[in-house]
């Protein structure tokens, strides 16, 4: 019988109990129950093993909030993520051993047998979009436990269920008042739950100008809760600096900008600090996402965080209230129905629409043969979980659901784990499986452009901060680039669309970033790009695959 190895620390946010002669690892929050309840039913659970998946399922589906845990005793384990894969583990297996842990890197390296080789797969989906599509890594013996799964270990042999699947295709017909007031509850349950978990600590909002991290501080204000510090980062300058400030001075909330500038991203992404953090969070499939260590980082080295802080930012607001979906539907925003003998086309067109978008990092990757490699994976992905776009109604939510287990769970909920290095608590709560669950219902006619989300926002108006403080104002920073931009523009309009958008890729956007995280990489390498980056992640991933595998990849087309 196979050994089972775990590989676990009580690090970043992991602590380990004991429980009726089980062991314990968890991470996370919980929001309507308690940890040692959890393990409770966990052990109970285990106890029974392979006998009834149905209730190990139901339980798992049941726990509101963000985690994930193994319990373990001896020959029998469950390694649990929770609904959209916020904290990841790994597995890896070979002739006599399953090695289980929360670092992919060191579950690779403590796999007895070794010899990990590589899968090409992998490779190009990361290099295409900055993450794997499923539960593959760069390695083709090690895998990641994806959202809504949880594996059990009997008798030597892994065996892998999931217990959720999100499905927007679920909707129902409700009229548009219903939606508003439905969502108006949803809203506050959330932010209720939200404030309970948080009470007594140090509560920190990055806020912006856009409706997310509005939507969190008004909601916050809107149940009672005081003494929150929003803070803004890049450009001080830019609009949303200037309307963060204003909203959190009309909520009555403290307000800081955390000032940086390129010189510091540039020494920060040579920095010790940041290759540990590069290192210790490696899941081996994904990228980093590191949008709020600028300001992180410096909060931190001026003893302005503690083990008390929590950070709650407004991840994925937009994509889970339909900001995501594809203009290739908007002729059905108004009429989700057509005909059945339409999906072929309508998939195709929208497919092509959903690879630009997602799987673009690197235009001369987009090829037909590596499109449809791509497209091959992703359909996999559906068939995994028993689906197939031709049996599903509303064909838009196809798309948010390869978008759920894509570009969400695997990349911009990444962004959770600089919060984790830095040793403070978050809170995610425009993630809640409350708020995620009303919108699997909402037809596209609501959903489509956010109308219901941001109609619901400015009508409800809590804390008076929806309707006279502009969203989300695309401004030109700084100010000499706008002749620039505009002599250009109007010279290299008869090379057409395309050509213009490249040449403010390499040579105007380095400088128009009010993130100022374009500065990671010298000024140069966008200059001279030839292979049509995207955007900073398109060079991040670059040396990523570069780095951990030897590949170049100007190799990864025919």
């Amino acid at each position: 019988m196979k050994k089972n190895i775990l590989c676990m620390s009580q690090k970043y946010g992991w602590t380990k109990k004991s429980y009726d002669g089980n062991i314990f690892w968890f991470k996370g929050y919980i929001l309507d129950a308690t940890v040692d309840s959890v393990i409770k039913s966990a052990s109970l659970c285990l106890s029974r093993l392979g006998k009834n998946r149905d209730s190990l399922s139901s339980f798992i589906s049941s726990i509101r909030g963000h985690f994930s845990f193994i319990i373990y005793n001896g020959n029998a384990l469950i390694a649990v993520v929770d609904k959209v894969a916020t904290i990841p583990l790994f597995y890896a297996e070979d002739s006599s051993n399953i090695v289980i842990g929360s670092n992919a890197t060191a579950v690779k390296d403590i796999a007895p047998e070794g010899n990990f080789s590589l899968d090409m797969s992998s490779i190009l989906e990361i290099s295409m979009s900055g993450y794997t599509v499923g539960n593959k890594t760069l390695y083709k013996q090690m895998k990641q436990i994806v959202a809504g799964e949880y594996i059990y270990v009997c008798n030597g042999c892994i065996h892998k269920q999931y217990y959720h699947t999100y499905s927007p295709w679920k909707v129902n017909a409700i009229s548009n008042v219903s939606l508003k007031s439905e969502l108006t509850n949803v809203l506050t349950d959330v932010m209720d739950k939200l404030a309970s978990s948080i009470k007594g600590k140090d509560i920190i909002v990055p806020l912006s100008a856009g409706y997310d991290s509005r939507a969190v501080v008004s909601g916050l204000k809107h149940v009672g809760v005081e003494n929150i510090l929003c803070v803004s980062y890049g450009r001080k300058d830019s609009f949303e600096v200037l309307a963060a400030k204003n909203i959190a001075s009309r909520l009555g909330y403290d307000f800081k900008h955390i000032d940086y500038n390129g010189s510091y991203i540039r020494r920060q992404n040579s920095s010790y600090k940041y290759n540990k953090f590069k290192n210790d969070f490696d899941r081996h499939s994904s990228v980093e996402f590191v949008q709020d260590m600028p300001f992180i980082s410096l909060m931190h080295k001026t003893n302005e965080l503690s083990n008390n802080s929590v950070i709650i930012n407004g991840m994925s607001g937009d994509y889970i209230s339909g900001s995501h979906i594809l203009r290739a539907f908007s002729k059905f925003a108004h009429n989700a129905n057509y005909p059945r003998d339409y999906d072929d086309k309508m998939f195709n067109i929208a497919i092509m629409e959903y690879l630009d978008k997602h799987y673009n990092l690197w235009g001369f990757l987009s090829d037909n043969n590596n499109k449809n490699k791509i497209i091959y994976n992703l359909l996999e992905l559906l068939k995994d979980r028993n689906l197939n776009y031709k049996n599903i109604d509303n064909m838009h939510s196809v798309f948010e659901f390869f978008e759920f287990y894509g570009r969400q769970s695997k990349f911009v909920l990444k962004g959770q784990e600089v919060y984790d290095y830095y040793g403070c608590d978050w809170r995610l709560p425009l993630w809640d499986p409350v708020f995620v669950d009303f919108w699997q219902k909402v037809p596209i006619d609501y959903k489509y452009s956010q109308k219901l989300y941001k109609d619901v926002l400015v009508e409800n108006n809590w804390g008076g901060v929806w309707d006279n403080i502009p969203l989300n104002e695309k401004t030109i920073r700084p100010k000499w680039i706008k002749p620039i931009r505009l002599a250009s523009k109007i010279l290299l309009s008869p090379l057409g669309r395309k050509k213009w958008h490249q040449f403010e890729k390499n040579f105007l956007e380095y400088w128009m970033d009010d993130s100022y995280n374009s500065k990671r990489y010298p000024y140069s390498r966008y200059v001279f790009d030839y292979k049509e980056h995207k955007n900073v992640i398109s060079f991040r991933v670059e040396d990523y695959i570069q780095n951990h595998t030897d590949i170049g990849i100007d190799t990864l087309t025919i």
